[in-house]
């Protein structure tokens, strides 16, 4: 429940932040610039959510975002990185939805993933999506119909998969 609470605040101190420009001001809306909402556990970020915009409607729970990034973070430690060109955040939901052109790194995991659509599910901390989705990981790149992952791209379960091998057995 606290974390509830955190993103709450953070959302809604989201809205007093820098407005749009003069003249683009819709009614009923809150435009922040720049928003960044994120869950901490003990002192630390576990996932961070950066936007360029986020709009905020009137009676309305759902933040509409453009080009956000999906930082996920272990401790201090950076553990994959997930972008889009817009995208949703709903505390109602307890999910962040990043959509058009979605692109995650993990370094860690030496890892990329693409698709068209891909949700976090905040309270079960899973990534995941129905849609078409390419990972390639240690040189081995997999085509599935949806999946779901840590954040870090750790534990992944495909849907509907196939898979191409290297052709160099060393890299496999």
């Amino acid at each position: 429940m606290k974390k509830l609470i955190l993103l709450t605040v953070v959302f809604l101190s989201a809205c007093g932040g820098p407005s749009a420009p003069e003249g683009d001001e819709e009614s009923g809306v809150q435009t922040a610039e720049t928003a960044v909402i994120y869950e901490a556990q003990g002192g630390l970020h576990t996932w961070i959510l950066n936007v360029k915009t986020a709009k905020f409607y009137e009676g309305d729970e759902t933040a509409f975002l453009t080009e956000p990034q999906l930082q996920f973070r272990d401790g201090t430690k950076n553990m994959s990185s997930i972008t889009a060109d817009a995208g949703t955040a709903s505390m109602k939901d307890n999910s962040i939805v990043l959509q058009g052109n979605v692109y995650g790194k993990s370094a860690a995991r030496n890892a990329e993933l693409k698709t068209t659509v891909l949700n976090y599910d905040i309270k079960n901390k899973k990534i995941w999506t129905d849609e078409t989705v390419y990972v390639r990981r240690n040189g081995v790149t997999v085509r599935a119909k949806g999946l779901r992952a840590n954040g870090d791209f750790s534990e992944i379960e495909f849907k509907g998969q196939t898979t191409t091998i290297p052709e160099n057995e060393k890299d496999f």
